[in-house]
Protein backbone atom coordinates (compact mmCIF):
# COMPACT_ATOMS: atom_id res chain seq x y z
CA UNK A 1 0.00 0.00 0.00
CA UNK A 2 1.33 3.41 -0.95
CA UNK A 3 0.18 6.32 1.21
CA UNK A 4 1.01 10.00 1.18
CA UNK A 5 0.45 12.52 3.93
CA UNK A 6 -2.61 14.77 3.40
CA UNK A 7 -0.73 17.69 5.01
CA UNK A 8 2.76 17.69 3.44
CA UNK A 9 2.43 15.00 0.71
CA UNK A 10 5.37 12.97 2.09
CA UNK A 11 5.44 9.24 1.42
CA UNK A 12 4.43 7.15 4.44
CA UNK A 13 6.77 4.20 5.18
CA UNK A 14 5.31 0.81 6.07
CA UNK A 15 6.46 1.12 9.67
CA UNK A 16 4.19 4.16 10.13
CA UNK A 17 1.03 2.39 8.93
CA UNK A 18 -1.24 0.61 11.40
CA UNK A 19 -3.40 -1.73 9.34
CA UNK A 20 -5.40 -2.92 12.36
CA UNK A 21 -6.64 0.59 13.19
CA UNK A 22 -6.42 1.93 9.62
CA UNK A 23 -4.30 4.85 10.81
CA UNK A 24 -1.01 6.28 9.61
CA UNK A 25 1.41 8.87 10.98
CA UNK A 26 3.64 11.04 8.81
CA UNK A 27 7.37 10.84 9.66
CA UNK A 28 7.92 14.38 8.37
CA UNK A 29 5.13 16.48 9.91
CA UNK A 30 3.70 14.02 12.50
CA UNK A 31 0.17 14.27 11.08
CA UNK A 32 -2.03 11.37 12.22
CA UNK A 33 -4.73 10.41 9.71
CA UNK A 34 -7.10 7.55 8.82
CA UNK A 35 -7.11 5.84 5.45
CA UNK A 36 -8.92 3.21 3.43
CA UNK A 37 -12.54 2.32 2.77
CA UNK A 38 -13.05 1.25 6.39
CA UNK A 39 -13.21 4.89 7.50
CA UNK A 40 -17.01 4.98 7.61
CA UNK A 41 -19.70 7.10 9.16
CA UNK A 42 -19.82 4.62 12.04
CA UNK A 43 -16.13 5.14 12.68
CA UNK A 44 -16.67 8.87 12.54
CA UNK A 45 -19.30 8.69 15.26
CA UNK A 46 -17.17 6.36 17.40
CA UNK A 47 -13.89 8.27 17.14
CA UNK A 48 -14.38 11.74 15.62
CA UNK A 49 -10.95 12.91 16.83
CA UNK A 50 -9.24 10.36 14.58
CA UNK A 51 -11.28 10.83 11.41
CA UNK A 52 -9.78 14.16 10.48
CA UNK A 53 -6.02 14.59 10.09
CA UNK A 54 -4.44 16.06 13.20
CA UNK A 55 -0.93 16.84 14.27
CA UNK A 56 0.83 15.34 17.19
CA UNK A 57 2.43 17.69 19.65
CA UNK A 58 5.53 19.24 18.09
CA UNK A 59 8.73 19.38 20.11
CA UNK A 60 10.43 22.72 20.46
CA UNK A 61 12.99 23.07 17.63
CA UNK A 62 16.52 24.28 18.15
CA UNK A 63 17.01 28.05 17.90
CA UNK A 64 13.33 28.75 18.73
CA UNK A 65 12.15 30.19 22.07
CA UNK A 66 8.65 31.01 23.34
CA UNK A 67 7.79 33.11 26.38
CA UNK A 68 4.32 33.75 27.73
CA UNK A 69 4.13 35.82 30.89
CA UNK A 70 2.61 39.03 32.22
CA UNK A 71 4.49 40.97 29.54
CA UNK A 72 2.70 39.02 26.80
CA UNK A 73 3.47 36.26 24.31
CA UNK A 74 6.65 36.23 22.26
CA UNK A 75 8.23 33.75 19.86
CA UNK A 76 11.86 34.22 18.84
CA UNK A 77 13.72 32.42 16.07
CA UNK A 78 17.49 32.83 16.17
CA UNK A 79 19.40 32.69 12.90
CA UNK A 80 21.50 29.60 12.22
CA UNK A 81 23.12 28.35 9.04
CA UNK A 82 21.57 24.88 9.47
CA UNK A 83 18.08 26.30 8.94
CA UNK A 84 18.93 28.27 5.81
CA UNK A 85 18.37 26.92 2.27
CA UNK A 86 21.39 25.02 1.03
CA UNK A 87 21.37 26.81 -2.30
CA UNK A 88 21.73 30.13 -0.51
CA UNK A 89 24.71 28.97 1.53
CA UNK A 90 26.35 27.51 -1.58
CA UNK A 91 25.80 30.79 -3.44
CA UNK A 92 27.41 32.75 -0.60
CA UNK A 93 30.38 30.41 -0.47
CA UNK A 94 30.80 30.52 -4.26
CA UNK A 95 30.67 34.32 -4.23
CA UNK A 96 33.37 34.61 -1.55
CA UNK A 97 35.62 32.13 -3.35
CA UNK A 98 35.18 33.96 -6.67
CA UNK A 99 35.90 37.40 -5.19
CA UNK A 100 38.89 36.07 -3.26
CA UNK A 101 40.20 34.66 -6.54
CA UNK A 102 39.79 38.05 -8.25
CA UNK A 103 41.66 39.75 -5.40
CA UNK A 104 44.48 37.19 -5.59
CA UNK A 105 44.70 37.61 -9.36
CA UNK A 106 44.99 41.37 -8.93
CA UNK A 107 47.72 41.03 -6.32
CA UNK A 108 49.79 38.53 -8.28
CA UNK A 109 49.30 40.38 -11.56
CA UNK A 110 50.08 43.82 -10.24
CA UNK A 111 46.56 45.08 -10.94
CA UNK A 112 45.87 47.29 -7.92
CA UNK A 113 42.32 48.23 -8.95
CA UNK A 114 41.36 44.61 -9.52
CA UNK A 115 42.84 43.65 -6.15
CA UNK A 116 40.91 46.42 -4.37
CA UNK A 117 37.63 45.44 -6.05
CA UNK A 118 38.17 41.81 -5.08
CA UNK A 119 39.06 42.78 -1.52
CA UNK A 120 35.98 44.97 -1.06
CA UNK A 121 33.71 42.37 -2.67
CA UNK A 122 35.08 39.78 -0.25
CA UNK A 123 35.21 41.53 3.12
CA UNK A 124 31.99 43.55 2.75
CA UNK A 125 29.67 40.52 2.36
CA UNK A 126 31.68 38.63 4.98
CA UNK A 127 31.24 41.40 7.54
CA UNK A 128 27.57 41.81 6.65
CA UNK A 129 27.06 38.08 7.05
CA UNK A 130 28.75 38.24 10.45
CA UNK A 131 26.26 40.85 11.67
CA UNK A 132 23.35 38.85 10.22
CA UNK A 133 24.45 35.94 12.42
CA UNK A 134 23.43 38.06 15.41
CA UNK A 135 19.95 38.57 14.02
CA UNK A 136 16.66 36.98 14.98
CA UNK A 137 12.99 37.09 14.15
CA UNK A 138 10.61 38.12 16.92
CA UNK A 139 6.85 37.55 16.81
CA UNK A 140 5.00 39.43 19.55
CA UNK A 141 1.31 39.39 20.48
CA UNK A 142 0.32 42.79 21.86
CA UNK A 143 -2.36 43.74 24.39
CA UNK A 144 -4.55 45.18 21.62
CA UNK A 145 -4.79 41.78 19.90
CA UNK A 146 -2.22 42.44 17.22
CA UNK A 147 0.67 40.28 16.10
CA UNK A 148 3.86 42.18 15.28
CA UNK A 149 6.67 40.43 13.40
CA UNK A 150 10.14 41.97 13.23
CA UNK A 151 13.38 40.58 11.82
CA UNK A 152 16.76 42.24 12.19
CA UNK A 153 19.10 43.91 12.80
CA UNK A 154 19.99 43.83 9.07
CA UNK A 155 17.92 42.81 6.05
CA UNK A 156 18.53 39.24 4.90
CA UNK A 157 17.02 36.72 2.52
CA UNK A 158 13.43 36.22 3.61
CA UNK A 159 13.47 39.21 5.96
CA UNK A 160 9.91 39.86 6.95
CA UNK A 161 8.43 42.70 8.99
CA UNK A 162 4.65 42.84 9.25
CA UNK A 163 1.70 43.18 11.60
CA UNK A 164 -1.73 41.53 11.66
CA UNK A 165 -4.83 41.59 13.80
CA UNK A 166 -5.63 38.54 15.90
CA UNK A 167 -9.31 39.39 16.10
CA UNK A 168 -11.51 37.13 13.99
CA UNK A 169 -8.79 34.52 13.39
CA UNK A 170 -10.39 31.15 12.69
CA UNK A 171 -7.26 29.07 12.35
CA UNK A 172 -3.47 29.21 12.32
CA UNK A 173 -2.00 27.07 9.55
CA UNK A 174 1.04 26.50 7.36
CA UNK A 175 1.53 25.61 3.70
CA UNK A 176 4.40 24.92 1.34
CA UNK A 177 6.05 28.18 0.28
CA UNK A 178 5.59 29.23 -3.31
CA UNK A 179 9.39 29.21 -3.61
CA UNK A 180 9.57 25.50 -2.75
CA UNK A 181 9.04 22.55 -5.05
CA UNK A 182 6.48 20.83 -2.81
CA UNK A 183 5.93 17.09 -2.64
CA UNK A 184 7.36 16.68 0.87
CA UNK A 185 10.98 17.24 -0.14
CA UNK A 186 13.44 17.79 2.77
CA UNK A 187 14.40 21.01 0.99
CA UNK A 188 10.87 22.40 1.14
CA UNK A 189 10.16 25.53 3.20
CA UNK A 190 6.82 26.67 4.56
CA UNK A 191 4.74 29.81 5.19
CA UNK A 192 2.75 30.23 8.41
CA UNK A 193 -0.49 32.18 8.00
CA UNK A 194 -3.62 33.33 9.78
CA UNK A 195 -6.95 32.24 8.29
CA UNK A 196 -9.82 34.65 8.91
CA UNK A 197 -12.35 32.61 6.91
CA UNK A 198 -13.99 33.46 3.62
CA UNK A 199 -10.68 33.11 1.78
CA UNK A 200 -9.02 35.90 3.77
CA UNK A 201 -5.52 34.98 4.96
CA UNK A 202 -2.39 36.75 6.16
CA UNK A 203 1.13 35.30 6.01
CA UNK A 204 2.97 36.00 9.26
CA UNK A 205 6.08 33.84 8.87
CA UNK A 206 7.40 32.99 5.41
CA UNK A 207 9.94 30.45 4.21
CA UNK A 208 10.87 28.52 7.33
CA UNK A 209 11.71 24.80 7.86
CA UNK A 210 8.83 22.43 8.55
CA UNK A 211 9.53 21.97 12.27
CA UNK A 212 9.65 25.74 12.84
CA UNK A 213 6.38 26.20 10.92
CA UNK A 214 4.65 23.44 12.90
CA UNK A 215 5.90 24.72 16.25
CA UNK A 216 4.86 28.30 15.48
CA UNK A 217 1.35 27.13 14.52
CA UNK A 218 1.08 25.02 17.66
CA UNK A 219 2.26 27.69 20.10
CA UNK A 220 0.38 30.61 18.56
CA UNK A 221 -2.84 28.56 18.45
CA UNK A 222 -2.34 27.59 22.08
CA UNK A 223 -1.85 31.23 23.06
CA UNK A 224 -4.97 32.32 21.19
CA UNK A 225 -6.97 29.50 22.74
CA UNK A 226 -6.03 30.81 26.19
CA UNK A 227 -7.13 34.36 25.46
CA UNK A 228 -10.52 35.94 24.97
CA UNK A 229 -10.03 36.60 21.23
CA UNK A 230 -12.95 35.97 18.94
CA UNK A 231 -11.18 33.03 17.34
CA UNK A 232 -10.34 31.29 20.58
CA UNK A 233 -13.21 28.76 20.43
CA UNK A 234 -12.20 27.48 17.03
CA UNK A 235 -8.51 27.49 17.87
CA UNK A 236 -9.03 25.62 21.11
CA UNK A 237 -9.89 22.58 19.01
CA UNK A 238 -6.30 22.50 17.80
CA UNK A 239 -5.09 22.47 21.39
CA UNK A 240 -7.54 19.63 22.08
CA UNK A 241 -6.01 17.71 19.17
CA UNK A 242 -2.59 18.15 20.79
CA UNK A 243 -3.84 16.70 24.07
CA UNK A 244 -5.56 13.79 22.30
CA UNK A 245 -2.35 13.04 20.39
CA UNK A 246 -0.34 13.05 23.62
CA UNK A 247 -2.69 10.39 25.01
CA UNK A 248 -2.58 8.28 21.84
CA UNK A 249 -1.13 4.83 22.64
CA UNK A 250 -1.13 3.54 19.04
CA UNK A 251 1.73 1.07 18.40
CA UNK A 252 3.51 1.48 15.11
Amino acid sequence: MKLTCPECASAIPAGNINMAKMLAVCPECSTLFPFGDDVTAAATAAAPALVKAKRRKVKQPDFVDVTHDDAGWRLTIRWHHSTEPRWLLLFMLGWLVLMAGIMLAGLTGGEAILAIIGLLATITPANYFGVVLLGRLTMTATADHRLVVHQGPLPWFGTYNTAATLEGVREVQYRVSEYSTGGGSPDDYYDVYLDYGGGSTKVILPYVPLNQAQYTVQELARYLAETADGGADALSRLAADDRAADDDDTDW
